[in-house]
């Protein structure tokens, strides 16, 4: 979704195919920059197999913009490169218009669902 120089980037997709192993657990999580600045970011990988609990905390739904519920993220990690109960991804609405962006999408995991609404 862009505005002028305002850019923000929803994630309303599922994990990768298979083990979804490049995944990080951020569904529904918001990145936005305001000109040149990050206002919110994804904070990257970190490492791959050096330090498997920092592994864990940078890809895990805590390092995103998303919500965690019940301290619980979207997934669990099987490995540095695997996730075990991947959530179920549902984009309800998307709309775009030259002066205004909507998105409704929820995300289902633990027996839970987040649900987020964005105008933009």
């Amino acid at each position: 979704m862009v505005s002028g120089d305002v850019q923000l980037v929803v994630k309303a997709g599922p994990f990768g195919e298979g083990s979804g192993g490049h995944s990080h657990s951020d569904v529904l999580s918001l990145t936005a920059r305001a000109g040149g600045r990050e206002v919110l970011i994804d904070p990257g990988t970190f490492t791959y197999v050096a330090d498997p609990v920092e592994r864990n905390r940078f890809r895990g739904s805590g390092a995103h913009n998303t919500v965690r519920i019940d301290g619980r993220d979207q997934a669990v990690p099987g490995g540095p490169f695997r996730w075990n109960d991947k959530p179920a991804v549902s984009v309800r609405q998307w709309a775009t218009r030259p002066d205004r962006d909507y998105l409704d999408a929820s995300c289902g995991y633990a027996g839970f669902t987040h649900r987020r609404r964005v105008a933009f």
